[in-house]
Parts: structure tokens; C-alpha cells; sequence
């Protein structure tokens, strides 16, 4: 169903989201498959959603109403062959109703199918690795990689914009992510979302055994840890070719400049801010301290006015920092940014960013303003 896309706020521009059916790829990985394998879309109950949609007093509804895009979809492909019978006439009335739309696929033939009356959108087409033998045993129902990169020219050649995810990155994967990139770009391709692979105890507990002995034991292990320092390596490199190629690079907390979300601010006549946008606003303006005001003030004006009670944005994120809210709720955003840059159990608190790093005075103590901390760009970098 359409739902707001709560776990990304500030990460990603697109505020809407819908997602279908357990996806049919079957990628190894896929967080979503893992998460919710019984994943069901009722279809019916979408497309009278979108019939019904000027007498719906939802945030969801509210949100579509004013013109914002729609993330098809966050958690399933809509084109993998459990979804694209569905998706496709969903897709068409929501053309037809001019509601815009952002993709997020593997492709597919009914991807190809979809630009028959899609508007120029924006697309994130995901590429992990350049060996389709890789793809057959880590994604057996995914379209081909070679399909996938007729995929990008042909949206390219259709005015579309297109962003890849070379993600997740695993080197006994994809050894030369360079040459991949170099590909893509070779074809206009100019955004690369770079992640590295993640797996929870949970997520591993419902992976299938065909899955586990495809991605591999010891791949598996490193995905718990979080911190093999060969990883990080193999990442930070990966990041640095795009930077040094004067493409657009990005991964969640990323700490430098980067253009990677303006080609889907330039497609969509409105979309949410991003922290990104806040980390390349003050570097343009070279501020010394950031204060909350100054935070507000980039974010405030560019969202949408509501006072609803928005405490949803934090359950998606950070489940268990519900607890730490007071009556759970928060009507309004400006409620919804102090927690963001107070509480640092929050994804979204900027020191989870290496591009922000504390004021402390000179006994090591933080240093507030109005009760909220003080906070500085930092060189770090990754």
C-alpha cells in the first residue's frame, strides 16, 4: 500500500513509497525478502487508494495531493515477475492521474514496457557486480546483467535520469568495481550509490540455506561485523574512483559535497530535503558552528506544513529510541528535528555523519545553545 517512506526521511528526496509482493528475484541479500517473506500487496485496496484519493485524510494522501513523487517501490522490485502484472496497470493509472513516480529496479522486460507512458522520471537501476554467473547464483530470478545495461541506455535515450547502486559491494563479487563504473559511465550514467553488505541475526535466521551457501560463510560473517577493516578498504576505494572521476558518489552518512540527489530534484517539481543537501548548503556558506537554528532554517522551509503527529519518521529508523520521546508523539517538524539533533540514539543525529563533530570547550564538555548542542564540519571525511 501507499505509505509515507518513513525510514528514509532526510536520506532520500522521494517522500512516498509502495511496495509489492515477496520479490520473485530472489536476491540472496535482499533485506526485504528477509524481513517479511510473506510480503503481500493488496492491489485492489492501491488502486482504490488512487481512485479515492481527493476525499483521503491521510498524511500519505496529503502528501500525493500536493504533487509529491512516488519510491516504486522501496522493498520489492516492481518488475520481477511476482509484481510487474500488478504493477504495470497501477503504474499506468497513476500516469494517467499525473502522480509522478521514482523507480527503483533490477529492470526487466516489463520495465521496458513501462516507458511506453512514463514521463522522464528518475531511476535507480541496481548493478552489484559485472559477472553474470555472480548474478545467476546471488539473484537466480533477476534480470540479466546485460539486460540491465540496455535497461540504462534505453531510459538515458528516453530523457529518463539514472542512478545506479553498485550495492551491496563485495569484492569476491565484483574484484574491479572500477571497471564497472567506468562502463556506466562510458554510457551518461553519472550517480553511484555505494554500500557496502549488511545482515542482521535475524535476516540470517530466515535465510534460506541455498542462500547462505550462495552468498558464502565467510562473506556472511564480515556482513555481521560492521567493521572488517578489508571491507572498509575495499568501499572507501570503491568511493574514491567515483569521486576522482568527477561523478557523483553516495553512501548513507556521506560525508563529503555531492550532486548525487540533484538530477531528482531537477525531475520532480517537489520533493523532500535531504541531509546531503544541508551538508553541501554549509559547506557552499563555509560556517564555522551549526546551530539548530541553522538547521531549522535550511529544513523548515522546504518541507511541507502539517502539525501532525510525525513520530513515525523515528519508529522507522530507530525503533527502540521510541522510548526516549516523551508520550510518543510529535506533531510537527520542528519537534521532529530536535529530536534528530539532540538524541543521538537516532539515525539521523548528525554526529552519525563523519562530516559533523562536536563543539566542546577547552575542558572537552559540549557546548549547547538553547539547551541543544553546538556542532562543526569536520575533515574526517571516510
Amino acid at each position: 500500500m501507499f505509505t509515507p517512506y518513513y525510514g528514509e526521511l532526510l536520506t532520500c528526496p522521494i517522500p512516498i513509497e509502495i511496495s509489492g509482493n515477496f520479490c520473485s528475484n530472489h536476491c540472496s541479500y535482499c533485506f526485504a525478502n528477509l524481513n517479511k517473506p510473506d510480503r503481500r500487496i493488496d492491489v485492489e485496496a492501491a488502486f482504490r487508494f488512487i481512485d479515492d484519493l481527493k476525499t483521503r485524510t491521510t498524511w500519505t494522501a496529503e502528501l500525493l495531493r500536493l504533487g509529491y513523487p512516488v519510491m516504486v517501490s522501496n522493498k520489492s522490485d516492481p518488475f520481477s515477475a511476482s509484481n510487474s502484472r500488478l504493477f504495470l496497470p497501477l503504474m499506468k493509472l497513476m500516469a494517467d492521474r499525473g502522480i509522478p513516480m521514482s523507480i527503483q529496479t533490477k529492470g526487466g522486460e516489463s520495465a521496458f514496457a513501462a516507458l511506453s507512458f512514463l514521463k522522464p522520471s528518475h531511476w535507480y537501476v541496481s548493478i552489484a557486480y559485472s559477472n553474470d554467473a555472480v548474478r545467476q547464483r546471488i539473484e537466480p530470478g533477476a534480470p540479466s546483467i546485460e539486460l540491465r545495461f540496455e535497461l540504462v541506455k534505453e531510459l538515458l535515450r528516453a530523457g529518463h535520469k539514472v542512478s545506479v547502486g553498485v550495492n551491496p559491494i563485495v569484492q569476491e563479487w565484483e574484484p574491479h568495481p572500477e571497471r564497472l563504473i567506468d562502463s556506466l559511465a562510458s554510457l551518461g550514467v553519472k550517480n553511484f550509490w555505494i554500500e557496502t553488505l549488511h545482515l542482521n541475526s535475524n535476516q540470517v535466521r530466515n535465510m534460506p540455506q541455498r542462500d547462505k551457501d550462495a552468498i558464502g560463510v565467510n562473506i556472511i560473517k564480515r556482513a555481521y561485523k560492521r567493521s572488517d577493516a578489508g571491507v572498509y578498504a575495499f568501499f572507501k576505494r570503491t568511493i574514491e574512483h567515483v569521486r576522482h572521476s568527477g561523478l557523483n558518489a553516495y553512501c548513507v552518512n556521506y560525508p563529503y559535497a555531492s550532486e548525487f540527489f540533484a538530477e531528482q530534484e531537477q525531475v520532480y517539481k517537489k520533493t523532500f530535503p535531504t541531509m546531503q543537501g544541508f551538508l553541501n548548503f554549509l559547506m557552499k556558506q563555509g560556517k564555522s558552528t551549526i546551530t539548530f537554528d541553522d538547521y531549522c532554517g535550511y529544513f523548515l522551509p522546504r518541507l511541507p506544513q502539517t502539525n501532525k503527529n510525525l513520530m513515525d519518521y523515528i519508529g522507522a529508523s530507530s525503533p527502540l529510541a521510541k522510548r526516549h520521546i516523551k508520550q510518543n508523539r510529535l506533531h510537527g517538524w520542528k519537534p521532529l528535528l530536535a529530536a534528530f539533533w539532540k538524541l543521538d540514539k537516532l539515525r539521523l543525529h548528525p554526529y552519525r555523519n563523519r562530516a559533523f563533530d562536536y563543539v566542546v570547550d577547552g575542558s572537552g564538555e559540549h557546548i549547547s545553545e538553547k539547551g541543544m548542542p553546538v556542532f562543526a564540519l569536520s575533515n574526517t571525511g571516510l
